[in-house]
């Protein structure tokens, strides 16, 4: 994956860096406004898991004991926000689990979402690749610390879990993947689901 820089720059942190990534990477096109603001093209080579986070100077991508953390160690970026919407733009689905979910009572997981101000480009970017208006959802779980009242369940996310975890939340949810048996969902086995049902590039 890309090593990409980002942020605004406040307290002294260090100002944002132009994307660090291998000059063999796959470079698809963008709007022009997501273009400028990447510094370039953008696009994935075949399918692929991808993922995106902010870190400290020191390497630290959350604190276990504060909520929210992660607000905090981005330090409230509209850059970051800005990338986080592409990406998910780029995404044909987005995965999630259970603790994610549950930081986000209201969440959907959608490119305007995370970056309303984007909205017209993030559109246009999922037309121009032939994907539908938005990414679809997903979310691993072992079933017992879903909220079966999340409004992204009622969207129509896929929840995948285990054999246990599907007859548990049978009637409860609208859809429901058993991956395997077993206590945990195998990630393999989910992301084979996902591609099954035509996914390439998870987010």
């Amino acid at each position: 994956g890309a090593g990409l820089g980002g942020g605004v720059p406040r307290r002294g942190a260090v100002p944002p860096q132009p994307p660090r990534e291998p000059p063999d990477l796959a470079r698809g096109a963008l709007p022009k406004a997501l273009q400028e603001f990447y510094d370039g093209g953008l696009g994935f080579d075949g399918p692929c898991v991808y993922a995106n986070f902010v870190e400290t100077l020191d390497g630290i991508v959350s604190i276990p004991t504060l909520e929210r953390s992660n607000a905090l160690v981005a330090d409230g970026s509209d850059d970051d926000k800005f990338l986080m919407g592409i990406l998910r733009a780029l995404a044909d689905v987005v995965l999630l689990g259970t603790g994610t979910m549950l930081a986000s009572p209201k969440g959907r997981w959608r490119p305007e979402g995370v970056y309303p101000q984007g909205k017209e480009a993030f559109a246009a970017l999922r037309a121009q690749l032939g994907k539908s208006e938005r990414p679809a959802v997903a979310i691993v779980t072992s079933g017992a610390s879903l909220d079966v009242a999340h409004p992204v369940l009622a969207e129509g996310a896929t929840v995948l879990t285990t054999v246990r975890g599907a007859a548990l939340l049978e009637g409860a949810v609208p859809e429901v993947v058993a991956v395997n048996d077993g206590d945990w969902v195998d990630l393999a086995s989910a992301l084979g689901v996902l591609r099954a049902h035509g996914h390439e590039h998870v987010l």
